[in-house]
């Protein structure tokens, strides 16, 4: 277990050994004028279009790709899921990833961003399906944290009838009544219900619909 400890380490500091690997000849980027993440800097919450946007600001540097995709190659060498996965035996037959072959592409491509790239390397490492073989681009994984703010939950009615429903769960809807509330008017007016109020699921030709109560 040490050893896929020490595996995983390797991996995630990837992004940082890429950045001291990679002599791009430019250093520091400069930031255009209108920073979309200035915009949105020391802000608690933001739209996700915005952290995009900011994420997306990156210049693609084919430099800095060639480091990454020869790091994360040679890495996974050692690592059992780069040929264990080719052959994967049923029921995991959607699992079949050659990674290495991945990579091969991903050296010849050309990306919109370096958000782009990251994404990519990401996806195709997640395709594994292996919790010890993960890779993190700090630089991206660790900014942003996604708050689903109206989660469904199954509670039960109390003790007297012991029926259970589908309800918004009430401690996120408190969160998002203080955090958000400029739009909470605003989505319930779209749904056309109160989020405080019990909701039916159905499902009908394989769709789900939310129904308030």
């Amino acid at each position: 277990m040490a050893g896929l400890a020490l595996l995983r380490t390797i991996i995630a500091a990837i992004s940082l050994a890429s950045t001291t690997f990679a002599d791009t000849g430019t250093g520091l980027e400069e930031r255009q004028a209108s920073d979309p993440c200035a915009a949105i800097a020391n802000q608690t919450y933001v739209v996700p279009s915005k952290v995009i946007a900011c994420l997306s600001s990156f210049a693609f540097n084919p430099t800095l790709r060639d480091n990454i995709v020869d790091v994360v190659s040679k890495t996974l060498n050692f690592h059992t899921s780069t040929n264990y996965q080719l052959f994967a035996p049923p029921p995991f037959l959607d699992v079949h990833v050659d990674i290495q072959a991945e990579l091969k592409r991903i050296k010849g491509s050309s990306y919109s961003s370096d958000f782009a790239l990251h994404k990519d390397v990401s996806s195709q490492v997640k395709r594994l399906f292996d919790g010890h073989c993960v890779y993190i681009n700090y630089c991206y994984d660790s900014l942003f944290v996604t708050y689903l703010p109206f989660p469904l939950v199954n509670l039960n009615s109390g003790w007297q009838l012991w029926s259970q429903n589908v309800y918004i769960a009430p401690e996120s809807f408190d969160v998002v009544s203080k955090e958000f509330a400029p739009f909470l008017d605003q989505w319930q007016t779209m749904a056309g219900y109160n989020f405080t109020k019990v909701i039916m699921v159905s499902r009908k030709h394989g769709l789900y619909s939310f129904t308030p109560i």
